[in-house]
């Protein structure tokens, strides 16, 4: 039960990290986003190591979120837990 429940939040992490990734990398590449201050101009241009670094993230907090709703399911017995609804 732990496993299944940690493999459901990291594909769904994956998911929609690769979803927003994705997104991200896209409205970079067609915009040219940049941020200044008092003469000092920061573009945002994507990049792979930018594109890994969000999918890690994405996948870290996935193990993060699923661990405690995975140690509570192990825990439970499932007999009882299906006729509990």
């Amino acid at each position: 039960i732990f496993q299944m429940v940690v493999a459901e939040s990291m594909i769904l992490s994956l998911v929609g990290g690769l979803a927003g990734v994705g997104t991200a990398m896209i409205v970079l590449q067609w915009s040219s986003l940049a941020v200044g201050a008092e003469a000092v101009t920061i573009a945002f241009k994507p990049s792979i190591n930018l594109a890994l670094t969000g999918v890690l993230v994405a996948l870290l907090t996935g193990l993060v979120a699923g661990a405690i709703p995975a140690i509570q399911a192990a825990r439970t017995e499932i007999v009882s837990g299906l006729r509990q609804g």
